[in-house]
């Protein structure tokens, strides 16, 4: 029988999730791993088989739980639950055979799509902007503009994409997409990357967190997007060259740019009114975190059957 060590409230699962548990081997639960010391999370997973976490981020996430991973002999799962892996010693995993899970991208496409349509009409309607300036005591308001007939060019196509265009078709938008591997989407017109920069109002980001796609958005694209439009990016701010960023919001070139982040350390966008950050919320809802939870469970029990699901090496 497998030890099973989760690092979260077990009132937190429903009766059905604990069955399944119950049934993959001996489980302890702990309250989240965010209120134990580095000492007693290795305490705890010393002589676990599995490992079951919730995300952890900071500076400091990756080598921590490195450390973790080192120090605890037996473990031969990790089940994340979560979609980013950023902090993972994959290379180290590999060498250990510890298999690692985290949940689908599935679990929070709904989530995300309607997070990009809220941001859409929001810095549409100069809500952002204008809240700003009401809370600096500037009460002279910026006009806003309706959806209707402007363009949307989405970046990027995956299941978030296929969602976002759904919401958005009922208002009015033309849509335009692209992908480097040429894809349709129903009711979008597929266009050249050029074609989407220069002719969209708005564009949103949907591409992956990888080395290829670091600043993808470069200094070269943002001098060619179409003049006063606005980017969002929910996917990663690695996506964007934040300096040449900065420089077309503070020129005027570029209206709005909204995206996501833990913190602002560095960054020559939070100089600038027309960068709107927010932290990464656009993933969490109840019923995201619900489906999250379920799937959690899933790659749980695959682990204590020696037959992982949503492996990530």
């Amino acid at each position: 029988m497998k030890n099973i060590s989760i690092f979260y409230p077990q009132d937190e699962f429903t009766s059905e999730q604990l069955q399944k548990l119950e049934f993959a081997g001996k489980v302890s639960f702990t309250d989240n791993i965010k209120n134990c010391s580095l000492k007693e999370i290795i305490r705890i997973s010393k002589n676990a088989d599995i490992v079951a976490v919730n995300p952890i981020v900071g500076e400091d996430s990756s080598r921590q739980l490195l450390e973790i991973l080192k120090k605890s002999s037996n473990i031969k799962g990790l089940a994340l639950n979560s979609t980013n892996i950023n902090y993972i010693d994959k290379q180290y995993c590999k060498e250990r055979n510890i298999a690692v899970t985290v949940v689908p991208n599935c679990a929070t496409t709904q989530a995300v799509a309607e997070q990009t349509l809220l941001i859409l009409l929001g810095s549409a309607k100069r809500i952002f902007i204008n809240g700003y300036k009401a809370q600096k005591r500037n009460f002279q308001q910026e006009l806003g503009n309706e959806l209707f007939g402007k363009t949307l060019g989405i970046i990027g196509i995956n299941a978030v994409s296929e969602e976002i265009v759904k919401l958005a078709k009922p208002f009015g938008l033309r849509i335009f997409v692209w992908n480097d591997i040429p894809m349709r989407l129903e009711t979008a017109h597929r266009k050249s990357l050029e074609e989407v920069l220069t002719k969209s109002d708005f564009i949103t980001i949907n591409l992956p967190e990888t080395e290829t796609n670091k600043k993808f958005i470069s200094k070269e694209k943002i001098s060619i997007i179409k003049k006063n439009a606005v980017l969002i990016n929910l996917s990663s701010r690695t996506l964007i060259d934040e300096t040449a960023m900065f420089e077309a919001l503070k020129n005027r070139y570029v209206d709005q740019y909204i995206y996501e982040t833990n913190r602002l350390t560095s960054s020559p966008l939070q100089n600038t009114e027309y960068a709107i950050a927010f932290k990464p919320i656009s993933k969490h809802t109840q019923e995201s975190k619900n489906r999250s939870q379920e799937l959690w469970v899933n790659n749980i029990v695959a682990l204590s059957r020696n037959t992982p699901i949503n492996l990530v090496n």
